[in-house]
């Protein structure tokens, strides 16, 4: 049990960062850049990622840049595949 809410809602400052070029900048793209050193060299498409930071969706444009996907969906409504894509295929 939690002694509190497992829910922390975000703050005025962390909802006004999240849309600020230095947030996409200095956090996503340099944590895009960390995952990208961890995939497989020579892949430049992915025909499907699943970004499930539970935000509003301010990552997708980037995702979309650098990892090419086929289908983008930020619907909440559609549920994940019975079995869960393979990220690596090659490997």
């Amino acid at each position: 049990m939690y002694a509190s809410s497992p829910f922390i809602e975000e703050t005025r400052f962390g909802n006004w960062f999240i849309r600020t070029d230095t947030w996409r900048l200095r956090v996503l793209c340099r944590a895009l850049e960390d995952v990208q050193r961890l995939m497989p060299a020579g892949i430049t498409r992915y025909p499907r990622i699943l970004d499930v930071g539970c935000g509003y969706g301010h990552s997708f444009a980037e995702l979309a840049r650098r990892f090419s996907p086929v289908r983008r969906d930020i619907s909440p409504k559609k549920s994940l595949p019975a079995s869960p894509p393979t990220l690596f295929p090659s490997m």
